[in-house]
């Protein structure tokens, strides 16, 4: 992505995401963005940019830095027999950055299905259009159960 360099901005959705309402205006935002995914689920100790919903300026000389670091963070997942995804390589290099900088956007722009109704019943998120807390951008990602199941 960061190598598209034909284009001035890149809104990257991952292919699992089911897209609520319009989503143009992400076009706005000028420093990297991404969701800190299902932070607010009882629970999850994931703190990190999720690389479902992500804004970026395209640019060589990370696109460089991500090649380089794919194989040492390959062999690291690999040394914890864990599967090593986009994200994590993301994950490993931007932090590394000199001057680079994260816009943390809203978690209604990358829920995870399988905690909707919690984020809909406890923290006040809704899929009606308009409201400070809106749904715009579903996740499909892992194990799945009903959507219209209780939560903790």
């Amino acid at each position: 992505m960061w190598g598209l360099t034909q284009f001035e901005k890149i809104v990257f959705l991952d292919c699992d995401l089911l897209i609520i309402r319009n989503i143009d205006h992400l076009f706005q935002n000028e420093t990297f963005s991404a969701v800190l995914a299902d932070s607010s689920y009882p629970g999850n100790g994931y703190w990190r940019e999720n690389s479902g919903v992500m804004v970026l300026v395209p640019d060589k000389e990370i696109e460089k830095k991500m090649l380089q670091s794919i194989a040492v963070v390959a062999e690291d997942f690999q040394r914890h027999n864990k599967a090593v995804g986009d994200q994590d390589v993301i994950q490993y290099v931007l932090p590394r950055l000199d001057n680079f900088k994260v816009k943390h956007l809203d978690e209604g722009y990358n829920i995870f299905a399988e905690h909707l109704a919690y984020y809909r019943k406890h923290l006040g998120y809704s899929l009606k259009p308009g409201l400070e807390r809106s749904i715009s951008v579903v996740h499909f990602v892992g194990k799945m159960q009903a959507l219209d199941e209780e939560e903790p």
